[in-house]
């Protein structure tokens, strides 16, 4: 960088004028003319994003270049005779001498936005990557990049920085080759590199044609791609006067020609190049996919040897310090040429690129610490500006045209990308939709000027539709609390990659939280304890775990359902109940805590207070302004949704929140949903760590995590699918199984008569469940059920088994069978004196439709079942 500087100082006694200053004297070569536009257009983003976009999706980017070529095609043979015929400076001084001068500095004013907001976004991302591979900080990468580059570009002028484009291009493909060289040979260790290729064609990784039918949509099918990279390079190289400046300096429009379509050429073969290397990064990394354009630091990083990775970070700087040199000029000589043109001294010139250059660092750093929807937005401007910009050029070879004419078509021209964008269209349309109505509401205000009712028409119309789209603008939001870390799709063959899995796999990137505390029990995947030892393990490395939080059930799941579970100071980690005196810890104990981390594994049912032990916690921190994340796993029984939805008059610590019994949410959707309906008295601070691989028809049995018992009376998987239905026994004076070694499955009384449900025709068809006869003497079982209903008494009863889980219905099951123990056992059946049934059911309908004699199946089918919720997250 400091050679480049010093070459810069050097070459400065070249300048004599400002034609050598701002076009180089106009004899430079067209090869350098050629690779100084690659190096140009060529930004950090490109060098960064294109491996991305193959490393995330194909190869289909290779159609947007191919239009590039048509449409710089058109710009040597429709606009360069226009700039060279009129020998000028500034592209924008064809616009005064067709127009006026108000026009040209409309034109002006526009491009030095859209080169200040985008080329300040670029200088951002280039110190952005420059702190990832260096360690310097984002403002010490800003100043350093901004001063050098700024030091050849005011000593050497165009010259210099098109002959030192020429230079950094090679830099940067000789950077793409170095990449493609090293990720082959890290390949070929463990695979071939043959044998990767043919799998990424297999799975259509290398696709260059996309011929689908959503092309108004995709920006990236075939007639999308063309069309927008047509009219992206006819508008950008032929009315972004950094672009022309550049075909500007050769010496004749022949010279022009060959550099404007051979440039074209180039970014074709980098595109290809570089999509390559995010192929070759595709095979060469693990199964967590890489951060957004973090592509190509990653193969700094682990995959080049030490005396390569300098040459690439000089490649990346090149990209960077190229697209910058070239804005600071051409900043410069616009604003020259279009605002002072009585302005002859080199001296002032380059006061102009130093005040420009001031701007652009200080855009980069008032961007920095933005959220990425501001970036993307920096990005897009050139898609919204280029196309009024080429629309002046195209009306200047139509004819004459008043000033108000070309403003209101400009207007249009914005009004209309603002309307696609609203509507969703791909931004490959955006130009040319920009260009068409720009042009034509220009020529309709000109020829209809005699008739000025028309004109105050469409000028209403413009107002109307500018105040529709503002207060009405289609906003697609991301939630920034909801934290995704993707997966290559080959890894999620038949695995589930769970929230907690995850953040151990990312904890860097969780540095905001030092000292936390975890609610969790013996199912967490973030910690181990050594129930010998009395040892917690923290599996984090930079996260202090300060307390442990228990839900019913204690840490080491050994208390039965309802018991009071009291703290425990034996480990090493002080462990805190929140199912003893207290729902809610001391907040004391919260007060230095950074977050709250909630990682236990819940069972699908409405019933299990895990939820409202969550809520709770929650509450607390949303009062405390403590961060809480919710670390997210499978709903065990799939996300089968099935039960009446509880009356909010019915709110218990076994159904505190308005979700049908069997739920079939995440415990991280139903967190979301608190926080989403208002649920607590404040939203919390809230963050969920998402799963991936996981899909709403899977059970525990179909994924390859192992089954650990969420309590102690769900021993396994077809237990957790009976407990939906079955534990609305608890309500009742039955058995519900528990004192034997197969609770939920074992149903029954003393007094039960069992020939008759066993011929009950529909218990007996129940699809996907069987029964069948039998007794069993519940006994008293520490840790599982101290003093089960008739203890030591002989029960007649039936044992249940799921027969096909993805069938059974195990809440409409036990529905009836309750219904026909009643009816068949009217003397003995009793519901519970508390009517605990109707916390369980969340409502009293159940009991008063059994006692009243009413309809079972009317029941079930008043149920509001269904899958559109909001808050679902797979």
């Amino acid at each position: 960088m400091f050679g480049i500087a010093l070459y810069g100082i050097f070459q400065s006694s070249t300048n004599k004028s400002l034609d050598d200053f701002f076009l180089a004297g106009k004899n430079i070569s067209w090869v350098t003319a050629m690779f100084s536009i690659v190096a140009t257009e060529t930004s950090v983003l490109t060098f960064i994003s294109i491996p991305g976009i193959a490393y995330r999706g194909d190869w289909t980017f290779l159609q947007l270049s191919m239009g590039y070529i048509v449409g710089r095609v058109l710009v040597s043979f429709i606009l360069l005779p226009i700039f060279f015929e009129r020998g000028i400076t500034s592209i924008y001084e064809v616009l005064e001498q067709k127009f006026n001068i108000y026009i040209q500095r409309l034109a002006s004013a526009t491009f030095l936005v859209t080169r200040i907001l985008a080329d300040g976004v670029r200088f951002l991302a280039t110190a952005i990557i420059i702190q990832t591979i260096t360690g310097w900080s984002i403002n010490e990468s800003i100043f350093l990049i901004g001063i050098i580059t700024l030091i050849y570009t005011v000593s050497g002028g165009l010259r210099v920085i098109m002959q030192i484009d020429s230079f950094q291009f090679l830099i940067y493909l000789l950077s793409a080759f170095i990449c493609i060289f090293f990720l082959i040979k890290h390949i070929n260790i463990d695979n071939s590199i043959l044998y990767s290729l043919n799998d990424l064609y297999s799975s259509d990784k290398i696709r260059v044609f996309n011929f689908s039918e959503n092309f108004l949509s995709n920006p990236f099918t075939f007639f999308s791609a063309f069309i927008g990279g047509v009219m992206l390079s006819f508008a950008s190289h032929g009315s972004d006067y950094m672009m022309v400046q550049r075909v500007l300096a050769t010496k004749d429009i022949v010279s022009a020609r060959k550099a404007m379509i051979g440039s074209g050429v180039f970014v074709m073969l980098q595109f290809l190049l570089f999509l390559f290397v995010g192929s070759l990064i595709y095979i060469a990394s693990d199964c967590i996919m890489i951060d957004k354009d973090k592509e190509i630091p990653y193969v700094i990083k682990n995959i080049l040897p030490i005396g390569f990775k300098g040459i690439v970070i000089a490649g990346v700087l090149s990209a960077a310090m190229s697209t910058l040199s070239s804005s600071i000029n051409s900043l410069s000589s616009s604003t020259i040429r279009d605002w002072f043109p009585n302005i002859k001294s080199i001296k002032i010139s380059r006061f102009i690129a130093l005040g420009w250059t001031i701007v652009l660092i200080i855009t980069a750093l008032f961007l920095n610490g933005s959220d990425n929807a501001l970036v993307i937005v920096g990005l897009k401007i050139a898609s919204f500006t280029y196309g009024v910009l080429l629309s002046f050029f195209i009306l200047s070879k139509i004819g004459m045209f008043k000033t108000e004419s070309l403003i209101i078509g400009y207007v249009y021209g914005i009004l209309s990308v603002l309307l696609l964008s609203y509507l969703n269209i791909s931004w490959t349309f955006y130009i040319v939709s920009s260009v068409l109505i720009n042009i034509s509401i220009a020529m309709l205000v000109e020829k209809t000027s005699k008739y000025k009712f028309i004109r105050d028409i469409i000028i209403i119309s413009g107002f109307f539709l500018a105040l529709f789209l503002y207060f009405s603008k289609s906003v697609v939001s991301t939630d920034k609390n909801l934290i995704t870390f993707s997966i290559k799709e080959d890894c999620k063959d038949n695995k589930v990659w769970t929230g907690g899995e995850l953040m151990l796999l990312n904890e860097l990137k969780f540095d905001n939280i030092k000292n936390v505390g975890l609610l969790t029990n013996h199912t967490s995947q973030i910690i181990d304890i050594n129930f010998n030892e009395k040892k917690i393990i923290n599996k984090f490395n930079n996260i202090d775990i300060k307390f442990i939080f228990t839900p019913e059930h204690g840490l080491l799941n050994n208390h039965e359902a309802g018991e009071y579970v009291s703290n425990n100071s034996a480990f090493n980690i002080p462990v805190i109940s929140l199912y003893g005196n207290n729902f809610i810890p001391d907040r004391e104990i919260l007060k230095d805590l950074d977050a709250i981390i909630f990682d236990i594994q819940d069972i699908g049912s409405r019933y299990y207070t895990y939820i409202s032990t969550m809520t709770k916690m929650m509450e607390v921190c949303a009062q405390l302004d403590i961060k809480f994340y919710v670390l997210d796993r499978p709903n065990p029984i799939s996300g089968y949704v099935n039960g009446p939805i509880l009356d909010k008059d019915f709110s218990s610590f076994v159904g505190m929140h308005q979700i049908p019994i069997r739920h079939g949410m995440t415990i991280g959707e139903i967190a979301y949903m608190i926080n989403g309906e208002n649920l607590l008295t404040d939203n919390v601070d809230l963050y969920i760590v998402k799963m991936e691989g996981w899909n709403r028809n899977l059970y525990y049995n179909d994924l390859d995590l192992e089954f650990i018992s969420p309590s102690p009376n769900i021993p396994n998987l077809e237990t957790a699918v009976l407990y939906s239905g079955l534990c609305l026994i608890e309500g009742t004076n039955l058995s519900e199984g528990r004192g034997t070694n197969f609770p939920f499955k074992l149903i029954g009384a003393p007094w039960l008569n069992v020939d008759l449900l066993l011929n009950n025709y529909k218990l007996n068809n129940y699809e996907g469940i069987n029964i069948k006869k039998t007794t069993f003497k519940p006994k008293s079982i520490i840790g599982k059920s101290i003093s089960p209903k008739y203890e030591n008494i002989i029960c007649n009863g039936i044992e249940i088994e799921i027969t096909d889980m993805k069938k059974a219905r195990p809440l409409d099951f036990s529905i009836n069978l309750l219904n026909e123990i009643y009816i068949t056992h009217k003397n003995q059946f009793k519901f519970n004196s508390n009517n605990f049934i109707d916390k369980l059911y969340g409502s009293d309908i159940l009991r008063l439709c059994i006692e009243g004699g009413c309809d079972i199946d009317e029941l079930i089918n008043s149920w509001e079942i269904t899958n559109e919720n909001k808050y679902l997250l797979y």
